[in-house]
């Protein structure tokens, strides 16, 4: 199967042989999840780590999908059985969830995510109408939550600012303003966002890390609409991960 590394996905960004090895660039990757028209929460999540950590986590990641024979790990589908996973038992169900749960956690990466329920952006923007005229729809003021969180992301133990590189699952009927926006991050903060791109998961394979985030962040919401605040202190202090087969234990 071909995809695209992250290698080639950002080599015309930045050079991962002349960079010195003590200079690590972190890599954010996003998806989506709720954007469904039934559903009242949108949530946008993903995970940022140093580069190396998903140069490592590529030919894992491809192994499993080679093992399980199938070309992505689409959380959704899988949980519900749908295209390729239709037919497969409850067992293997879970044990290709184990798998990629792991892969995802042997990043160390940290969980970065932004919900948004539709009625309640509704309600806000029928009183604060500027906030549409930016922002047309919810996901938008999620990709920006996002972008935000990651430039804003450094490890413990960096004691200066890290360079950041993003990169989106693509959403073409947002692509146009997403790419403006991300534009103007870059130029705005030159020193902190040394490149952004978007691509498909099939040949990203850290946007399928990202999927699965973003759907476990998208069935937390739905189970605690009523509290808004958990996940996003989940994600301010970056908690461990704590369940071996479902990345929920992030969440919590």
């Amino acid at each position: 199967m071909t995809y695209h590394s992250i290698k080639v996905l950002t080599d015309g960004v930045f050079s991962y042989r002349c960079r010195s090895r003590e200079v690590l660039v972190l890599k954010a990757f996003f998806d989506d999840s709720g954007t469904h028209d039934n559903s009242d929460v949108i949530v946008m999540g993903g995970l940022i780590a140093p580069e190396e950590a998903w140069a490592n986590l590529e030919p894992k990641w491809q192994a499993g999908l080679d093992h399980f024979g199938i070309r992505k790990m689409h959380m959704s589908h899988c949980e519900r059985g749908w295209g390729e996973f239709e037919g497969w038992s409850q067992y293997c169900k879970d044990q290709a969830i184990s798998l990629f749960s792991d892969l995802v956690c042997e990043t160390g990466g940290r969980l970065l995510a932004s919900a948004v329920s539709r009625k309640v952006w509704e309600t806000v923007t029928g009183e604060v109408p500027d906030l549409k005229i930016v922002f047309q729809q919810p996901i938008d003021f999620l990709f920006n939550t996002c972008m935000r969180r990651a430039l804003e992301s450094r490890r413990a133990t960096s004691t200066e600012p890290e360079e950041v590189a993003v990169t989106f699952d693509t959403r073409e009927q947002n692509l146009h303003f997403w790419e403006d926006l991300a534009s103007n991050y870059e130029k705005k903060w030159p020193q902190r966002m040394v490149g952004y791109s978007f691509g498909s998961m099939e040949r990203v394979l850290p946007l399928q890390a990202a999927d699965m985030v973003a759907y476990e962040s998208f069935v937390h919401q739905v189970q605690i609409r009523a509290h808004w605040g958990q996940l996003l202190a989940s994600c301010e202090h970056g908690e461990a991960y704590e369940r071996p087969r479902r990345l929920g234990g992030l969440l919590q």
